[in-house]
């Protein structure tokens, strides 16, 4: 592992039944603590050994295992990336988390890791291809990236802003090889949804802020807000796991619709395929969206004329 790279506090996570022996980890930007479904709130959990995730047990859904783990990761970025000139954002921060599966929704995490320069910098180059690098070894070994909706955002603002050449060439494969519930979901239905939703329907620790509020946060240069938007990005790491945890072993992906706020779910959906196993199927049939429907294509077209 890259001796550059931050070791984020270690912590244990009991999803269903959340229990926290101190405050602060799941405080948002305005220093409020955030409410989970059950009515806990949200503390550090910086005091104990180790990521334990767990899922019901009562709604168990056997699948086979096919890997030994994953590495879930996410990026905080200065904004979204701006269509109309084709520019990519800055990266403020990456974080990653080694998960091993130790049966169905039962997960092990390792510590996470945060790939960041100094309060107020953006992530230079030479970071990048250090992480697409380690990505690359990681996903060899049995343990494929983890995101949501990382081909369309994440994977592709790696790419963008790595060294042109083989680093740029390995994170094409990367997109191909990893695991992304939200495209998994979309190829399914036609339409992408948004990580808390899911959280809020599945029942799992939530997220604890914007990216927008990760954005202000960073730019205030200070090595108290670098590290509130590590914790904020951890913490969404953390939210992907929990959510997978939960989706697996269920069968399906549950959400909240927008329109109506109803609590709906997927047919039943194998989280756990790649994105190249989901090209492979014929696109989804949504026409009823119109002419601004989405498209595989917005998600994985830049793969085409990427070089």
């Amino acid at each position: 592992m890259d001796t550059c790279a931050t070791l984020l506090p270690v912590k244990n996570l009991h999803f269903f039944r959340i229990r926290f022996p101190s405050p602060n980890f799941c405080q948002n930007f305005t220093g409020k603590s955030v409410a989970q479904p059950n009515g806990l709130l949200c503390n550090s959990i910086s005091n104990s050994k180790s990521y334990i995730v767990t899922s019901r047990k009562d709604v168990v859904h056997p699948i086979v295992a096919r890997m030994r783990g994953f590495v879930a990761l996410d990026i905080e970025t200065t904004g979204l990336w701006d269509e109309r000139s084709d520019t990519p954002p800055s990266i403020l921060c990456v974080v990653t988390m080694r998960v091993h599966r130790v049966g169905v929704g039962l997960l092990q995490c390792e510590e996470a890791v945060a790939w960041a320069g100094s309060p107020g910098t953006f992530m230079s180059q030479s970071r990048i291809d250090e992480l697409v690098c380690y990505l690359t070894t990681e996903t060899k070994s049995g343990f494929p990236g983890l995101t949501w909706n990382g081909c369309g955002f994440d994977l592709r603002v790696l790419h963008a802003l790595a060294s042109p050449g083989p680093s740029r060439h390995r994170c094409r494969d990367l997109v191909k090889a990893h695991i992304d519930p939200m495209f998994a979901f979309f190829c399914q239905r036609g339409f992408p949804v948004a990580l808390d939703s899911v959280a809020r329907a599945s029942g799992t620790m939530r997220k604890s802020g914007s990216g927008a509020d990760a954005a202000a946060a960073w730019a205030a240069a200070t090595d108290a807000s670098r590290a509130a938007v590590l914790s904020y990005c951890e913490r969404d790491v953390a939210v992907l796991v929990a959510v997978m945890a939960h989706c697996e072993s269920v069968g399906h992906i549950p959400w909240f619709t927008k329109r109506r706020d109803k609590l709906t779910r997927s047919d039943p959906l194998d989280v756990l395929t790649t994105v190249g196993e989901n090209l492979s199927f014929p696109e989804v049939y949504n026409a009823w969206f119109g002419q601004d429907r989405p498209t595989r294509a917005g998600f994985v077209g830049w793969l085409e004329t990427a070089k």
